[in-house]
């Protein structure tokens, strides 16, 4: 099933991929995917992820969040990409 925003959008219209590296970031800004995606993963709130990246939306955490469950369901884990115990 496939998350919509209030409007009906997929979230994904909001990531882009970045100029020169193709790294996925926040479509019109240079945040990474990725750094959001790490802060979250560190315990951060919403409120903290908007509060340094000011120009973000709460939308685009959302985006970022639905980005990454994406690539679960295309790609799954190797153990060797997990760290050791």
């Amino acid at each position: 099933m496939e998350t919509k925003d209030r409007e009906g959008r997929s979230p994904l219209g909001r990531i882009a991929l970045g100029a020169g590296d193709n790294k996925p970031v926040i479509r019109g800004q240079t945040v990474l995917v990725e750094a959001v995606l790490r802060k979250l993963a560190d315990g951060a709130t919403y409120e903290a992820v908007l509060a340094e990246w000011p120009q973000l939306q709460r939308e685009d955490i959302l985006a970022c969040l639905e980005y990454a469950a994406r690539l679960v369901v295309y790609r799954q884990l190797r153990e060797s990409d997990l760290p050791p115990d």
